[in-house]
């Protein structure tokens, strides 16, 4: 099933949405942090409230003397013309409204009603004309009535409705003739905030009457205004910011990726044996690392496709020569009338099967060698009781003319190594089988086995013919066949050295041969040697 997008029509890097989205993400949490001034708003609001409370308190005990008449067969009341009078000299330095009742519950006076209480002509505070405000003005009023919708601000009722002289319609004013003080928060009809304190005008400890002074909180407004657009005006440049570093951040994540994705896509349509993936090692970070494992994964795959292919041709080539045997004795057989070179024919037949027994037998076990190798996990290993239980089994097993020792200082626990016990005592059997195949008759296989710095190593020494020099590599290469004369030809499959050195090279080690010389130029035998790290021995 195909997958319901495609790389190649990826217009925007989701590398970079992600780390865009993080990064505002938090930058946004914390705006909202900073804009949420309810705490601060409610300490300016009840500031506001204790000045409009002192001032109140202060109109109310003015209009309690100058605005009362007093007769001698009557109690103290209002006078109307005085109180009116009083509130309008009052209110005209102010910034507040003056609403005055009297102890009955009539409107005596209203600082925003012109001739008197019983007019219906109120003042309202126009703005100034659009062409008279600068456009910064015109984005703070704007941006200001926005910040009102977030939910940061005080939730406030609404101010009654105050069209007609009735107290009724005045909050808290009966009330305030019966002589409590209230003090409130409103907001009008353009969600402005109105603050309000009703006192009563008393003299005497009597009440004669109650006032209401209304005022604008547009001083709370404008300090709460003022510290959320500064919080604004730095999220936006800090917005600015983060956008700019995140867009450098993706840069240097989502490019390299995405070059070493097309590198990678690349790789796997086309037939190069280029290293196509870039080096970005110079970065010295883990899209370096990253991109070096690419590649050695490539070279390390580029290897084993090399290796698969030049072991194709090698076991197409092996296994032609006895298939081709065979399949000329097959055709010659039937007109041989002669019956020993029909038993001639007939042997040649049954050597080459088997030798192609051997040879497919060999190949498998090689092919699948790689893969059990990755696949079993190694342990920790004694190599001298590798060595020692090697030695006892070709001297007390194996029928053979050459007897196998062991010379070594080091004692158990002395060689420790993590690997493969079965395959490492392949590769020890793999070379002491050659040695004898090799060795003249009756002399030893002599087993080494010393330590150098963190590294063991196993030295196996014949006294068979010298390898020739440029033979010495060669020997590990696969199905090379040169055999001692007096073994039958097709006996082995020559690929015994070739799967020791892959044994070894798993285990982190190296193997090789040499001749081995005296001080008198004599040659004395052939010496393979094999090392392997040391790994410190766990009680």
């Amino acid at each position: 099933m195909k997958p319901f997008y495609s790389k190649s029509l990826r217009k925007v890097s989701p590398l970079t949405l992600k780390i865009l989205g993080v990064n505002i993400a938090a930058l946004f949490m914390l705006a909202f942090g900073f804009l949420y001034t309810t705490q601060y708003e409610n300490k300016l609001v009840e500031s506001e409230l204790n000045a409009l409370n002192q001032e109140a308190k202060m109109i109310a005990a003015a209009i309690s003397e100058g605005g009362v008449r007093e007769r001698f067969d009557e109690n103290p009341s209002l006078a109307r013309d005085l109180s009116q009078l009083m509130v309008r000299k009052l209110s005209a330095e102010t910034d507040f409204r003056i609403i005055l009742f009297d102890s009955g519950g009539q409107l005596v006076a209203d600082s925003h009603r012109l001739s008197g209480a019983g007019s219906v002509v109120e003042i309202y505070e126009l703005p100034a004309p659009d062409y008279m405000q600068s456009w910064q003005h015109h984005f703070q009023n704007t941006l200001s009535f926005y910040l009102r919708f977030l939910p940061t601000r005080l939730n406030l009722k609404p101010f009654p409705s105050t069209d007609t002289n009735e107290i009724q319609t005045f909050p808290n004013m009966i009330d305030t003739l019966k002589g409590d003080v209230f003090r409130q928060v409103w907001h009008d009809e353009n969600q402005r905030i109105l603050l309000s304190v009703s006192r009563p005008v008393a003299r005497l400890k009597q009440v004669l009457g109650g006032i209401m002074l209304i005022r604008k909180g547009n001083r709370i407004e404008d300090a709460i205004n003022a510290v959320q657009l500064n919080v604004l005006r730095v999220f936006f440049g800090t917005l600015a910011i983060t956008i700019f570093l995140s867009l450098y951040l993706s840069a240097t994540i989502a490019k390299p990726i995405r070059q070493l994705s097309k590198a990678a896509d690349r790789m796997r349509t086309t037939q190069s044996d280029k290293n196509l993936i870039p080096d970005l090692s110079n970065r010295r970070d883990e899209i370096g690392d990253l991109s070096l494992s690419l590649r050695e994964l490539t070279e390390a795959l580029s290897a084993r496709l090399a290796a698969i292919e030049s072991f194709a041709a090698d076991v197409a080539h092996e296994l032609k020569n006895p298939l081709a045997s065979v399949q000329s004795a097959v055709e010659t057989l039937p007109k041989v009338k002669d019956p020993k070179k029909r038993k001639v024919l007939e042997d040649i037949i049954y050597n080459d099967t088997q030798r192609l027994d051997r040879l497919i037998s060999d190949i498998s076990s090689a092919s699948k060698l790689d893969a059990e190798l990755n696949r079993v996990e190694k342990s920790g290993l004694d190599i001298y009781v590798l060595l020692n239980n090697i030695k006892d089994m070709y001297n007390t097993q194996v029928q053979t003319d050459h007897a196998v020792e062991l010379q070594t200082s080091l004692s158990k626990n002395q060689a420790f190594i993590t690997g493969h016990e079965g395959r490492l005592s392949q590769v020890l059997s793999n070379i002491i089988n050659n040695g004898i195949s090799f060795a003249e008759y009756g002399t030893p296989i002599i087993l080494k086995l010393n330590k150098e710095n963190d590294l063991i190593y196993i030295r196996i020494e014949n006294t068979g013919p010298a390898v020739p020099e440029n033979k010495l590599e060669s020997i590990f290469n696969r199905f090379y066949s040169e055999r001692p004369k007096k073994q039958e030809f097709g006996k082995h499959s020559g690929l015994g050295l070739s799967i020791s050195r892959q044994i070894i090279h798993a285990h982190n080690g190296e193997i090789w041969a040499e001749n081995m010389i005296d001080k008198d130029g004599e040659h004395l035998g052939v010496r393979f040697t094999i090392t392997l790290p040391q790994k410190e021995y766990d009680a």
